[in-house]
């Protein structure tokens, strides 16, 4: 697994696509991307083009003004079977057009499917996605701006459903919004509902009984109400970007909501950067509200008109700006090249680059973009924000978050916060660097231990971070070939096999396969190891006897919250009935981040132990799961 830090990159392209918001996006199954229609400095655009995930270049599928379809804004797009779905929008006529288009991607020409949309309302802002053989709409404004619910098309018989039967409290009718395709689950966040209020709820729609969640308590760093923000479902978490919350600010920050531990997490580190978006109420027939003054956005200076969501002033938060943000340096090389640098994927042809260049390219911040999931790494296209003389900015660039896997995030955690951390080093230079001595077993071997703390003072800092890097990531970033002599060196030294062979290997595929089981077993390893082990757990086993497993206080802490550090206690004397199976499930979890064997009977003990113990920051965990469990015990 050689995966960087969370963070974004600058991605340029080859071809032309034009600045532009309110537009649509989807995924083929090779993972290209259909960008189409949305409107910028040129007034509504008729482009639909699709993006090479392997050379990056932009190309045109065809004139669609050949084919009598309408430029619009807001509409969807949607794959199936070798076709692409245009539905909705709102139009440059300002009409609001009911009809579905199909673009056939072998022939390249659209075709207007027949439905029964007679009577079907249009809508704009809304959301689709694509599960089985239907398609599910919701959300979105009607002609006569008023907020829409959910609306199912069926493939396979060619005909909508204007009114599902849903189990459950739907989620109120709003536009605005993001939604996305977790398993059989519609994700619907955020938006604005018919109040005019702005939301942070999130609401998910079981597609297989169509059954609403009741939504539930969340937990961590909750980011604020938004609408024109974009989500994705990477494993089980949904991570948003951008928006504009009900003070009219737009973001660029990058939040993941954990969708079995109900808890929100701040993914970057990017400034708290906010722009003012002056507000058109879609209900005024006033000059100022029309699409005419959007279409000339850019040479009339705008009002900025604020909400009245509240009563409270929020402070603008000041914050440095991109000196280039006006260049398309923010699509250079540099941008291009660091991206190679950490492998952002196969598939992208980058220029060789050395490691000591830093990720700076987080997005501006921006609303009314589109983002997908490819592989596991977000793309982010478009969308608009404005200026300092409140025009609209509308943007041309692609910007890329990677992710990683949750048990290297998590070890990182671990190693930057020295949770309880047992080993002081003391490399050439001023700092001391704090490890854990049952890692340093874990990877190396505990007869090294003396070895590697005195070996870490004949190296410099900066060596010594990779080193620890890779020791607790498996990721080995090494800046130049000085660097790379001495990593050489300390590994020899120690005799440490491992890293010797990474040193010296191809970085294949096979490689990078084989590098990943091999961490997960070294993780696994810990949970033998008695070394270090300061919290003992105390359970019932089968026979209803007292059974005692210990683990590492800095592991309990990472995986299931801090909240174990406020204990202050060696022993946890479980009375809620937490049997040994569940225990070793619990363990291997807290090692590796693996959970195996759920049962709705183990689900249950896990909730009851976390809540015993009042382990806020976790306990949703097992209680989301367990939810889910019984739903597919009912299936």
């Amino acid at each position: 697994m050689y995966l960087p830090n969370i963070g974004w990159y600058s991605v340029p392209t080859h071809g032309q696509f034009l600045a532009v918001s309110q537009m649509s996006m989807c995924k083929l199954p090779n993972d290209d991307l259909i960008v189409g229609f949305g409107y910028g400095p040129e007034g509504y655009a008729l482009r639909f083009l699709q993006l090479s995930v392997k050379d990056l270049e932009w190309r045109s599928l065809c004139d669609v003004r050949s084919f009598n379809v309408l430029r619009r804004v807001n509409c969807s797009i949607s794959y199936y079977e070798n076709g692409i779905y245009v539905f909705g929008g709102r139009s440059e006529s300002n009409t609001f057009p009911n009809e579905l288009w199909r673009f056939d991607l072998t022939t390249h020409k659209f075709k207007l499917v027949k439905t029964n949309s007679k009577n079907l309302k249009g809508r704009y802002g809304h959301t689709s996605i694509v599960y089985e053989d239907k398609m599910y709409i919701f959300g979105g404004v009607d002609k006569d701006f008023t907020k829409m619910g959910l609306l199912v098309f069926d493939f396979l018989k060619g005909e909508w459903i204007t009114e599902p039967k849903t189990a459950g409290t739907p989620i109120s009718d709003r536009s605005g919004h993001s939604a996305c395709l977790y398993k059989y689950f519609m994700v619907i966040y955020g938006g604005e509902d018919s109040e005019i209020e702005l939301s942070n709820e999130l609401r998910m729609l079981d597609l297989i009984n169509m059954t609403w969640d009741d939504g539930g308590e969340m937990y961590g760093e909750i980011p604020d109400r938004v609408k024109g923000h974009s989500s994705v479902v990477f494993k089980d978490s949904m991570v948003i970007f951008g928006g504009e919350n009900v003070f009219g600010e737009v973001n660029n920050k990058t939040y993941s909501f954990n969708l079995a531990l109900s808890q929100w997490t701040r993914l970057d580190d990017a400034t708290e950067t906010t722009d003012v978006l002056p507000q058109f109420d879609p209900n005024s027939n006033s000059e100022s509200n029309s699409e005419k003054e959007i279409q000339t956005v850019n040479k009339e200076k705008l009002g900025n008109k604020k909400t009245n969501q509240s009563t409270s002033k929020k402070p603008k938060i000041q914050t440095k700006t991109n000196k280039n943000e006006n260049e398309k340096d923010s699509k250079s090389l540099k941008g291009f090249q660091i991206g190679k640098q950490f492998g952002i994927i196969d598939k992208f042809q980058f220029d060789p680059i050395t490691q000591s260049q830093k990720i700076d390219s987080v997005p501006q911040p921006r609303v009314y973009h589109s983002s997908v999931l490819t592989e596991s790494y977000m793309i982010v296209i478009g969308g608009m924000q404005t200026t300092k003389n409140n025009k609209f900015k509308y943007f041309d660039d692609i910007h890329v978050f990677r992710f990683e896997e949750e048990l290297i995030r998590d070890m990182q955690k671990l190693l930057k916060k020295g949770i309880v951390a047992d080993l002081e080093l003391e490399p050439l230079g001023l700092n001391t660097l704090k490890a854990h001595s049952f890692m340093v077993n874990a990877r190396v071997g505990s007869e090294k231990i003396n070895s590697f703390i005195i070996n870490s003072r004949e190296v410099t800092e900066s060596v010594l971070q990779t080193i620890l890097y890779y020791l607790y990531t498996d990721i080995l970033l090494i800046k130049n070939k000085s660097e790379k002599k001495q990593i050489l060196k300390f590994a020899k030294e120690l005799e440490w096999q491992q890293l010797i062979e990474r040193m010296e290997s191809k970085n294949s595929k096979e490689e990078k396969r084989k590098n990943e089981k091999k961490f997960i077993e070294d993780m696994e390893k810990l949970i033998e190891v008695q070394e270090g082990k300061d919290v003992t757990i105390i359970v019932n086993n089968k026979d209803n006897k007292r059974i005692q497993m210990k683990v590492h206080r800095a592991m309990l802490c990472l995986r299931l919250g801090g909240d174990f550090l406020k204990l202050k206690t060696d022993i946890i004397d479980d009375k809620t009935g937490l049997s040994e199976k569940a225990l070793n499930i619990m363990i291997r979890y807290i090692y590796t981040g693996v959970i195996a064997n759920w049962s709705v009977i183990f689900a249950k003990q896990m909730a009851n132990f976390l809540v015993g113990f009042r382990i806020h920051e976790s306990r949703e965990i097992m209680i989301h799961c367990r939810k889910k469990e019984m739903i597919a015990l009912n299936n």
